[in-house]
């Protein structure tokens, strides 16, 4: 009878080292909290249960420097995702076993377990992730934080492939960017709904660029002329009302109708 799931010829484990996401005994539950014992668990479950790994890799994810790490350099970001660790395994051919038979293996919820995507170079890029060296806004890891458990050293991998994973980030990095036409688009939101002032859009990175463009600079300057104009009159109508006393600043504060006066005519409302 043929088999209904296909065996993977490789896949990423990604995980957390919560104790309940385990079906481990007490012995090996001891080595979560480290990365190259975890991994060396789940190797042991999978070798156990006739799984044969030809490579495998294994690296701990997080935000703060690690005081183990061989390239401080690499970790000068920080975030606040909790510590987890990816693993790439690489499976013999004839020996492998389905998604959900490797997820009862290791003793994992499946959906802890990635499949490999398609094309040649999915092996690579899943070996790649490990340092985030083609995500150029994600933490960098040093390729010497790898621990390698099985095949071919890590760092061969990477000093083989690091030229063509930094030009493949520069691309990637190109692809993701915003066309102007839409960055202008959110920038004429922004300014016309009072969300920032012309003066903010240009301190801001993302849309400087568009001040640099005549074309966009014209327009977001007039939209910034308009809305300045509104502010004044909404300023002039607020004003009149305060004086005679048919609402109060207080109150005036929480309309909407009276924003744009607050915001660029706040310092002259008595």
């Amino acid at each position: 009878m043929a088999r209904l799931n296909a065996d993977l010829s490789f896949f990423m484990l990604v995980s957390d080292y919560n104790p309940e996401h385990y079906n481990w005994p007490e012995k090996e539950l001891s080595a979560l909290g480290d990365c190259k014992a975890t991994a060396e668990v789940i190797k042991k479950r999978l070798e156990d249960n006739g799984v044969k790994v030809k490579e495998m890799y294994a690296i701990e994810h997080k935000g703060e420097k690690k005081a183990d790490s061989k390239s401080k350099e690499y970790h000068n970001s920080t975030d606040t995702t909790k510590p987890h660790y990816h693993i790439v395994v690489r499976l013999e051919p004839s020996h492998g076993a389905t998604l959900e038979e490797i997820a009862e293996y290791i003793g994992v919820p499946p959906e802890v377990i990635e499949k490999p995507r398609p094309g040649r170079y999915s092996y690579p890029n899943s070996l790649s992730y490990l340092t985030h060296i083609k995500y150029e806004n994600k933490i960098q890891y040093a390729p010497e934080d790898v621990v390698t458990l099985a095949g071919t050293d890590y760092m061969d991998y990477y000093n083989e492939n690091k030229d063509r994973w930094i030009k493949a980030r520069a691309i990637k990095a190109k692809k993701d960017e915003k066309p102007l036409d839409r960055r202008f688009r959110e920038a004429m939101h922004k300014l016309e709904s009072g969300e920032l002032s012309c003066e903010e859009l240009a301190g801001i990175p993302e849309y400087r660029k568009l001040f640099l463009s005549a074309k966009y600079q014209r327009k977001l300057e007039a939209a910034a002329k308009r809305v300045e104009k509104l502010a004044f009159l909404d300023w002039r109508r607020l004003y009149n009302k305060l004086q005679n006393n048919e609402i109060s600043k207080e109150e005036a504060k929480t309309h909407e109708e009276y924003r744009l006066a607050f915001k660029y005519r706040g310092d002259f409302i008595i």
